[in-house]
């Protein structure tokens, strides 16, 4: 088996057999599904161990749970394939997506890089506003970058590894750094172009990123994710992200969006929705970044 997808999971039973399905359906079929469950006390095993997959397949169970960098780093330990792809347990990879990466790895340009796909948040009718703000927020960050595969410099470098693969060979010099709880594939990026590693970004390559997210979930998540940050950059000065400027002014605005009824009121009751899509979304934005960025301490009810 020279291509092995791995999956890594925790309490993701009632999603994980999305991103299967979805793998059924490649347009190329040549590989092996490896799937971590990394803790979990959900039914996943016992649902998986009943599922006829039609690749071959290894479930491997981690007791306790390691978090996302040591469930990964297990499962590309155990893998058999030369080029390892890595997806989320909520991701639903579109029917060419493991193509496209087998693709990319097979030409001699690309045998030494890392290739990372696109991730866009499923966007429908079901969404509620806030979800659909998530999406917007996606596209605008991506806006930036051309329809194609495009090598990533200094000034825009990333990786995510919902959508993600490289050789094993390759990894097995990089691993995920199983210190960190989020934020681990920015600083495997990181180092990977501090060595020289060329790192590119396939916007055609897609895998649509589903869940059910709310505006609490949501800073809960940027939450750990600064907190993670703050060791990436301690790790890598020179990569700090840019920091906001705080005024005085600035900061009691802030204080006064950081109120948790205000997350309350955007997930049960939305009165937002008579105003213009615009003002809503800067309204999100400022009370995400005030829970998550300046008054992180705050208790979410």
């Amino acid at each position: 088996m020279n291509v092995s997808v791995i999956i890594p999971t925790y309490q993701g039973v009632s999603k994980i057999m999305n991103v299967i399905h979805a793998l059924e359906k490649q347009t190329f079929s040549d590989f092996e599904i490896v799937i971590v469950i990394d803790g979990s006390v959900d039914g996943t095993y016992e649902v998986l161990q009943h599922y006829p997959f039609r690749h071959p397949f290894n479930i491997i169970i981690n007791p306790v749970n390691t978090g996302r960098a040591g469930a990964r780093n297990e499962g590309a330990r155990r893998a058999n394939g030369y080029l390892l792809i890595f997806y989320d347990d909520d991701m639903v990879p579109d029917p060419d997506s493991v193509r496209k990466h087998v693709i990319f790895h097979q030409s001699p340009a690309h045998s030494s890089s890392l290739l990372t796909g696109y991730t866009p948040q499923f966007s429908g009718d079901s969404l509620t506003d806030f979800e659909r703000y998530r999406t917007f927020i996606t596209e605008l960050w991506i806006a930036p970058y051309p329809d194609r595969l495009t090598r990533l410099a200094r000034e825009n470098l990333f990786v995510t590894t919902q959508n993600f693969s490289l050789r094993k060979e390759l990894f097995n010099d990089l691993k995920f750094d199983e210190r960190l709880t989020d934020a681990e594939d920015r600083e495997l990026g990181i180092r990977a172009f501090k060595m020289g590693i060329p790192l590119f970004f396939d916007r055609e390559n897609v895998a649509w990123h589903h869940e059910n997210l709310t505006c609490r979930h949501y800073i809960r998540r940027l939450r750990a994710y600064a907190k993670a940050n703050k060791m990436v950059n301690a790790k890598h000065p020179e990569f700090q992200l840019k920091q906001h400027k705080m005024t005085v002014a600035k900061s009691i605005v802030y204080r006064i969006l950081a109120a948790p009824f205000v997350v309350w009121l955007i997930d049960r009751f939305n009165v937002l929705l008579l105003v213009p899509r615009f003002l809503r979304y800067k309204f999100y934005a400022a009370v995400t970044f005030a829970l998550s960025e300046v008054y992180p301490e705050t208790k979410l009810e």
